[in-house]
């Protein structure tokens, strides 16, 4: 039961079960306990801590540098109260890190295949399209073969069209990551212009042929090109979902927080001595400044030789002879 300042319930749960009310208007509040080992009968004062304010505290006690040059090996510290409760939050902190490592590389593999999959429905489409209609065309004129320099230029043509394909399948994939002005998109965008010119001269070529080779050699190259680029696909997807259930991360943990055998800040000894010696510095140095900046004669000789007079007796100065004075002085003017 978690109660208010003035002993209101506001708040009622199990250990290892999450607990919220809404009280409206926004207002909801949500508690969870893991794990809870105390007496019956113990109670805990719990202190709502601002979310900005907790992330601004974390971060002035974490601290992180790299052990040795470019050695790529991070060391954490964390300061704290409690050395239980501290190892435990840097312990934490440490597995969130390589988890996000490694969602990061599954989400990039994640978005690679939800590319892919959207593309397969329209390959697969454009595929049985062509298919159809190379079926239909040999029902209504028969087979019809193709000599061997046409089945080279089929060859040809098909290779250039299935690498401009996959030139467009990565071009439309990074874009989604990179600004057209990167120098991969800007590689892939010649890479297609080249393809597009070799596959113009290649169409070139096939005018030359007699219409019923022609047609032949169109079916046959949609037919083909389709089939590849669909085979290429699924082949692309398996490997998608295999690199995404086998995401691993580049960051590996070397040693976990321990819990420290004596505290690292404050050292009492330390401070204590360090105390001593600036005290000491602090009082020595005070010394000399008032004596530097106290004017007056201290030594009798020094004024024997200033005003060439002997000096026969000299008074000390006295603090409460001077304030008697002043008391005398002062009643008599009165």
């Amino acid at each position: 039961m978690l109660r208010g300042p003035e002993e209101e319930d506001l708040l009622a749960g199990q250990v290892g079960k999450p607990a919220q009310r809404d009280f409206g208007e926004g207002q909801v509040l949500g508690l969870f306990v893991s794990r809870l080992q105390a007496r019956p009968g113990t109670q805990f004062a719990l202190t709502r801590v601002l979310r900005l304010d907790a992330i601004s505290e974390l971060q002035g006690n974490l601290g992180a540098k790299e052990k040795g040059k470019q050695s790529q090996v991070l060391e954490l510290t964390l300061r704290g109260a409690d050395p239980i409760a501290t190892r435990d939050t840097l312990n934490e902190i440490i597995k969130i890190y390589l988890r996000q490592n490694v969602e990061r590389r599954s989400e990039q593999a994640q978005k690679r295949l939800e590319f892919v999959q959207k593309q397969l429905p329209e390959l697969k489409e454009q595929l049985d399209t062509a298919e159809s209609a190379f079926n239909a065309y040999r029902q209504k004129h028969g087979s019809v073969d193709l000599d061997i320099e046409t089945k080279a230029l089929l060859d040809q043509i098909v290779a250039l069209e299935a690498e401009i394909r996959e030139l467009e399948l990565k071009r439309g994939e990074r874009g989604q990551r990179l600004m057209p002005s990167h120098p991969l998109m800007l590689a892939l965008e010649s890479q297609i212009a080249k393809a597009r010119a070799d596959l113009e001269s290649m169409n070139n070529r096939t005018k030359k042929l007699p219409s019923t080779q022609q047609e032949v050699l169109r079916f046959s190259r949609d037919v083909q090109v389709n089939t590849e680029l669909y085979t290429a696909l699924l082949n692309n997807a398996q490997e998608l979902r295999i690199a995404k259930a086998g995401s691993i991360g580049t960051v590996r943990i070397i040693d976990h927080a321990m819990t420290p055998t004596e505290p690292d800040s404050p050292r009492s000894m330390r401070v204590r001595l360090l105390a001593m010696v600036g005290g000491l510095i602090v009082g020595i140095g005070l010394a000399f400044l008032r004596r530097t900046f106290r004017s007056g004669i201290e030594d009798p000789e020094h004024l024997e030789q200033a005003l060439d007079l002997p000096v026969y007796a000299s008074v000390p100065h006295s603090v409460e002879q001077e304030r008697l004075g002043r008391r005398l002085w002062g009643r008599a003017g009165g």
